[in-house]
């Protein structure tokens, strides 16, 4: 697996530096070894920019593999397209409406990379005012969105006219009370976009925080990915204010986890040196993909619980502060917590949640106490052991 990681991380450095980096002999690359560099890539959603520079750099030595890597970059770059088209109508839409807006995560990032199709995203998320949800709400559904759920933690699920997905936030927050304390201050650390009069965007050293404490989020639940290693990796070249990113991650104490991920790109982009943290942190991230696994996000909650028995306690009987997420009622009547402890037994037992909780606590018998004390340890060296 180290010698995937590395030819993957060669590959990516080779696209970000515009074909410049060496990536060892791939000449006498194996067909199954390229089936699994593939299907890494696929895992971690960075498939466009690994076939495309495989392609640039005659590296795929099967006409039939060659075809359908072209076939899949056709695929991406004409998503990008539908999507770009649908956040640039949504962008119209409210600035005509005069309602203030960020475009978040992918919809920024993406024009630093050396084509914004490499740059995939499921879904597209904007940030509003809360004070404007309603009236932005209203607008989007007047123009052909359609609601796709129910009100969540911290966006509302919509579908556009095109049939994309649309994570409307009111607020960034990622339930972690150190970190929303500072990402409440988005607006703060946000300037209008030249040329428009509602449409802002965090500023570069805000966003950097941003996409750390996304990272962070995801990590703890099960994966963050490769790509979002990447975003960072390419935020670094812009005007970045150090002090004040530092005081940022430190008051959202983060800064051990910056640290990490900051080491981390220089081992994989640079030529640096892995520390056993930073190779700990390696296998987490790769093992999760793009979007984190089940079996991680479990052995980090025995890890940060501390052990398999409290995890469990701990899936039977959910703590307030994450009870009242699932329902918001408690945070205005929290003496009707054993209430809703109930009502959220009653909709394990009686619907199809029964078996993926079954599933869960069998596959967290499966992790050794070993596992488990060497991923409290990784999570304690940056620094997001609870």
């Amino acid at each position: 697996m180290e010698q995937m990681i590395s030819l993957l991380t060669d590959l990516i450095a080779s696209s970000l530096s515009n074909h410049n980096t060496a990536v060892g002999s791939m000449k006498s690359f194996s067909p199954e070894s390229l089936s699994k560099l593939l299907a890494l890539a696929k895992k971690h959603d960075i498939s466009a920019m690994i076939g495309s520079e495989l392609i640039v750099r005659d590296l795929v030595q099967r006409e039939s593999e060659r075809i359908k890597i072209q076939d899949a970059l056709c695929e991406a770059v004409c998503y990008y397209e539908k999507m770009n088209y649908e956040v640039q109508w949504l962008s119209v839409l409210l600035e005509e409406a005069q309602i203030p807006f960020i475009p978040l995560k992918g919809a920024v990032v993406r024009s630093l990379y050396p084509e914004p199709w490499m740059r995939t995203s499921g879904d597209i998320d904007i940030l509003i005012q809360e004070s404007f949800l309603d009236q932005a709400v209203s607008l989007l559904l007047e123009n052909g969105c359609r609601m796709d759920g129910k009100r969540r933690y911290h966006d509302i699920p919509l579908i556009t006219p095109g049939g994309l997905p649309l994570e409307l936030h009111y607020h960034i927050r990622e339930n972690m009370e150190s970190m929303d304390a500072v990402l409440d201050k988005v607006w703060q650390f946000s300037e209008v976009v030249p040329g428009k009069r509602f449409e802002h965007r965090q500023m570069d050293t805000f966003l950097v925080f941003h996409l750390l404490a996304h990272m962070a989020y995801h990590l703890v639940n099960g994966g963050c990915g490769i790509r979002s290693v990447i975003d960072i990796r390419l935020m670094q070249k812009k005007n970045i204010d150090g002090d004040l990113l530092h005081a940022l991650c430190c008051e959202a104490k983060l800064d051990l986890f910056q640290s990490n991920i900051n080491h981390l790109i220089a081992v994989w982009f640079d030529g640096g040196q892995h520390s056993p943290t930073t190779r700990m942190l390696e296998q987490l991230i790769v093992t999760g993909g793009a979007f984190g696994t089940a079996d991680n996000r479990i052995l980090i909650r025995q890890a940060q619980l501390g052990s398999k028995g409290k995890y469990t306690f701990n899936r039977i009987f959910k703590p307030y502060k994450e009870l009242k997420t699932q329902f918001p009622i408690l945070n205005h009547k929290p003496w009707l917590a054993p209430l809703y402890q109930a009502v959220r037994w009653g909709r394990v037992i009686t619907g199809r949640r029964i078996n993926i909780a079954a599933k869960e606590l069998q596959g967290g018998h499966r992790h050794s106490d070993d596992q488990i004390t060497d991923t409290q340890k990784l999570l304690a060296c940056i620094g997001l052991i609870i």
